[in-house]
């Protein structure tokens, strides 16, 4: 049997641990755990509302943040060519091709006849297009949307184009 200065000891002992165990302190509220940025989702991006010429080939880059799943690009483009007296026609002779490159395959492209593409429409001059992306995972990622002037003919091809991205 416990004598009983062992017994208050002992008593003492494990009120002080329990003291202690209670005055732990609390995480201050800048500690707490904030929603990871995998959860967010990141607004439209309204990237091309306008009309321009095309030579050779116009570009334009769009970029995906990171912890993207499901990003999309959605759009319609018109292509034109000036008719003899000046009109503009939208025909088989005002075709575009439109790629989609990645970092890549443009530099391909530029550098010479690059066949691969993420995604492409050709030999046409009015559509409407709805491409799933790739997810970008923990890396942003750069895609560049190409309108090609592939036959050259006419010289200057006219284009209106609406292009939004978007992260379902």
């Amino acid at each position: 049997m416990l004598k009983p200065i062992a017994n208050k000891s002992l008593c003492m002992g494990l009120l002080l641990l329990i003291v202690a165990a209670c005055n732990k302190p609390q995480p201050k509220p800048e500690d707490a755990p904030t929603a990871s940025p995998r959860s967010v989702v990141p607004p439209e991006q309204h990237f091309l509302h306008k009309t321009f010429s095309v030579q050779k080939y116009e570009s334009f880059e769009l970029d995906i943040p990171a912890h993207c799943l499901r990003p999309r690009l959605h759009g319609d483009f018109t292509a034109f060519r000036y008719g003899d007296q000046g009109n503009r026609a939208s025909d088989a002779a005002a075709s575009v091709d439109v790629l989609l490159f990645d970092q890549q395959q443009f530099d391909d492209f530029q550098n010479g006849p690059g066949d691969a593409t993420i995604r492409a429409t050709q030999n046409m001059y009015e559509q409407k297009i709805d491409w799933a992306l790739p997810s970008s995972f923990d890396a942003p990622r750069r895609y560049y949307l190409v309108f090609n002037n592939a036959t050259g003919k006419p010289k200057t091809k006219i284009v209106e184009a609406d292009f939004t991205l978007s992260f379902d």
